[in-house]
């Protein structure tokens, strides 16, 4: 099914420069190996910055608890006091120098035992913008009252069971997730990451997952899977039966990852196509393909419903195909094409189309988005509102994402559950949303905006 919107057009102010494009998320423990059609997956890459020398606080945070109205909540002495925040991440790259300067003292990952967490900072500025936001402040005072952070690496499947584990038996009301999946669902909130989730969010009642919508919307292609007219080894997709067309701007590493539709609770049972993904140069001759599985897999058999093509590509015109390895009956399916660099889109992507992927589709975890950034995704009712995302950081240019924009809300909500419990009053997760958003008139978004609330 296709989602629309009828909104206008959210506008980028600034696109920084450099990104970190390559934070990996396996499944199981094979987390450092290149992308294959096995289970060695990688989450939608959030825009992040490059590893800074040192922690730097955050620049902009005057302009952030401005924006939310967070800061009226600070000057009444709150600071989401006590709160215990877990914050999932894959990567917190420069925690030990951050750590009693632009984080509280003594912090450190909880225990694990699957994958090491990936090289990348990412994680890290999550926990400095909850952090900041919650307090109001740009460094760490132990005379200062804040919420209790616990950073949990969930670089891998089995990081992530045991942390849902974890955050279940310490009865941790809050997780902050800033990573989305493009495969394992159906774009419905169905699959078995979603069905994980569920178990956090029905263990109790006030638990509160927020996650990013991710950053897919001008790099998403969504259609029904079937034979192209003009070539039966493809699958039809809008340029002469076969191909879509991308525009790259600048040089990076480039990665594609095709999935479909798929139901099953469970990583096992997903449905498996035989399909193969291929990028060729403006003159269509083939530049690289997705990459078979390991010796025991058949003739590009993929028991994991999706496949992934991981290349670097300089500035140009591209063409992405999906071609059929077998001659199976293909199922009238959605699939979906994802493209992961900072500096392409499809031609024909189709604005303001779906291209909410697991987890964000979760109709009950509270998804949030990024007002000031243009690919910030969105659709099928989500996110559930939107934030700030822009963040300052010394020495790199300034950061637009869903992901930024997950940890300034989520801390903004939390502050307000704060403001909520001093006055004794009880709310729903639906009654706290409709309080602390307002109605964009140009776009039909809720807009984060807790001054408004406290009017």
């Amino acid at each position: 099914m296709l989602y629309n919107i009828d909104m206008n057009h959210i506008s980028i102010k600034i696109v920084f420069i450099k990104l970190m494009i390559l934070s990996v998320i396996a499944c199981g423990e094979d987390s450092n190996s290149s992308s294959t059609e096995t289970p060695n997956t990688t989450p939608t890459t959030t825009d992040t910055p490059e590893a800074t020398s040192s922690p730097s606080e955050i620049l902009n945070l005057q302009q952030i608890t401005t924006a939310t109205g967070s800061d009226q909540l600070h000057a009444s002495g709150l600071g989401c006091n006590g709160a215990e925040i877990a914050i999932f991440d894959d990567g917190f790259m420069g925690l030990g120098d951050a750590a009693g300067k632009t984080l509280p003292a003594g912090l450190s990952l909880e225990p694990y035992s699957g994958s090491n967490p990936q090289d990348i900072e990412h994680g890290l500025i999550i926990a400095q913008l909850v952090w900041s936001t919650c307090t109001g402040k740009k460094y760490y005072d132990p005379n200062i009252p804040g919420p209790k952070l616990r950073l949990y690496n969930v670089n891998g499947l089995d990081n992530f069971k045991n942390a849902l584990t974890s955050v279940m038996e310490k009865n941790i009301r809050y997780v902050v997730h800033s990573r989305v999946y493009e495969f394992g669902g159906n774009l419905k909130g169905e699959g078995y990451f979603n069905t994980l989730v569920n178990q956090y969010l029905d263990h109790h009642s006030s638990n509160r997952w927020f996650n990013a919508a991710g950053n897919y919307h001008k790099r998403f292609y969504t259609n029904i899977l079937q034979a192209s007219s003009s070539d039966v080894n493809y699958i039809t997709l809008p340029h002469e039966g076969k191909f879509t067309k991308l525009v790259v701007s600048e040089a990076g590493p480039l990665k594609i990852v095709s999935s479909w539709e798929n139901q099953q609770q469970s990583l096992e049972n997903s449905l498996g196509l035989g399909l193969q993904l291929e990028i060729y140069t403006d003159n269509k001759v083939l530049f690289d393909t997705s990459k078979a599985g390991p010796a025991t897999s058949n003739s590009f058999q993929n028991p994991y419903h999706f496949t992934t093509l991981q290349t670097y590509v300089e500035p140009g015109t591209y063409w992405i195909a999906l071609k059929r390895k077998n001659n199976s009956t293909i199922p009238q399916l959605t699939f979906h094409i994802a493209v992961n660099h900072h500096a392409a889109e499809f031609q024909n992507y189709v604005r303001y189309n779906s291209s909410v992927v697991v987890i964000a589709d979760n109709p009950k975890v509270i998804t949030i988005g990024a007002n000031d950034y243009e690919n910030s995704s969105f659709g099928g009712g989500k996110p559930d509102f939107l934030s700030i995302s822009q963040t300052k950081l010394e020495g790199i240019n300034d950061i637009y994402s869903s992901s930024t924009a997950n940890a300034i809300g989520a801390a903004s909500w939390i502050l307000y559950e704060q403001y909520l419990k001093s006055h004794n009053v009880q709310a729903t997760k639906d009654q706290i949303l409709n309080k602390i958003t307002t109605r964009r008139q140009d776009t039909g978004f809720k807009e984060l905006s807790l001054l408004t609330t406290l009017q």
